[in-house]
């Protein structure tokens, strides 16, 4: 299958959750619970499988896209953060059905512009026989995804990944913070990522004390150009 082909088959499963959320009654508490589980579990797939497999494809086939992968990756970073809080709230929380609201408009927000926006430009550059190509290896990832398989990062950054929902968001958050970095240049993604909470996650999509610690001083290459990162003495 077509690689964004597959993408908008995720984006439209992803808003007829949505749309089952929102005609959910006040009381239809257990309903919404079960809406939220797939939600979470839809998207974290997804999002892995773009930060996996076709951000970094899209950015070299499109360096004209750059700016919109990297706005991408924070709005990803954005939604692991409500997805972690959402998958374990009761539905019977206040906050419950206006973060769900949030997420949405979020999540909206992000396949409109990636569909309008960038990806007919991604699609002009790879071509039809690229794109199949890619849509195998999205497949792929999205299947070892799913089975809660071990995945990796670009570069051979690996991440554990169980089959319990708090371990994919884990991974995915990682994941995030891997890509961004790998995309941005930045040498240090966050693989300590596989073994923290998500309250503690770092997330490096730029030199930072992050990454900048755990690197020899070397030149690394941000979105906004070259600068020579130091490591600051600590103590």
């Amino acid at each position: 299958m077509d690689g964004i082909v597959l993408l908008r088959e995720d984006h439209k499963s992803v808003e007829r959750l949505f749309k089952r959320f929102e005609k959910t009654a006040d009381d239809d508490l257990a309903e919404r619970r079960t809406i939220a589980d797939e939600v979470v579990e839809e998207l974290t797939v997804h999002a892995w499988i773009e930060e996996q497999v076709f951000y970094p494809a899209a950015r070299q086939a499109a360096p004209e896209t750059t700016v919109h992968i990297l706005e991408s990756i924070e709005e990803h970073h954005a939604v692991v953060w409500m997805l972690s809080e959402l998958k374990d709230m009761d539905s019977a929380d206040e906050r419950f059905k206006a973060k769900m609201s949030v997420l949405m408009e979020n999540v909206r927000h992000h396949v409109e512009e990636e569909e309008q926006d960038w990806f007919p430009d991604v699609r002009k550059a790879m071509g039809r026989n690229r794109l199949t190509e890619f849509g195998d290896q999205l497949e792929a990832e999205k299947k070892k995804a799913e089975r809660g398989q071990q995945m990796s990062a670009p570069g051979g950054h690996r991440f554990g990944c169980g089959a319990q929902r708090r371990s994919s968001l884990s991974v995915l958050a990682g994941a995030v913070a891997a890509v961004a970095g790998l995309l941005s240049g930045c040498g240090a993604p966050a693989a300590r990522a596989t073994s923290t909470s998500m309250s503690s996650l770092p997330y490096c999509c730029s030199p930072c004390t992050h990454c900048v610690h755990s690197l020899p001083p070397a030149t690394v290459e941000t979105a906004a150009g070259r600068q020579r990162a130091t490591p600051a003495r600590e103590g």
